[in-house]
């Protein structure tokens, strides 16, 4: 998982430019699922989550829920086993990372992440 430590550590590398590369690709695919949500909400969450994967590809799609995830943990409509999907997947963003690198979505009601992480988990 990303957390601050690892972007301080990659940006005092010499490597702040490969960061800011794959933290604009993240801001990307958050928007690209905000696009799709917005554009899907007659179809059932699963049937969103089927044209984020196929739009994005599988791991840049559960990369960016399982960050949104993390961003929003503490919110009790995300639910504990979302949460701990959320930590355990690889190239995610901790909540800490993505608050201060400005990764969040104010698009996707909570209730309606929590039905997509759903989805994604299966």
């Amino acid at each position: 998982m990303k957390t601050v430590k690892t972007i301080t550590e990659l940006c005092e590398a010499g490597r702040a430019a490969e960061y800011r590369a794959e933290r604009e690709k993240l801001l990307e695919t958050v928007s690209t699922l905000e696009a799709i949500y917005s554009d899907t909400r007659e179809l059932t969450p699963a049937e969103t989550v089927a044209r984020f994967k196929e739009t994005v590809g599988a791991e840049l799609a559960q990369i960016a829920v399982a960050t949104l995830i993390n961003r929003s943990a503490w919110d009790g409509r995300i639910s504990r086993r979302s949460a701990a999907w959320a930590e355990g997947i690889t190239g995610a963003w901790d909540e800490e990372a993505a608050q201060r690198m400005g990764i969040y979505t104010n698009k996707i009601h909570m209730a309606h992440l929590e039905q997509i992480a759903q989805e994604m988990r299966k």
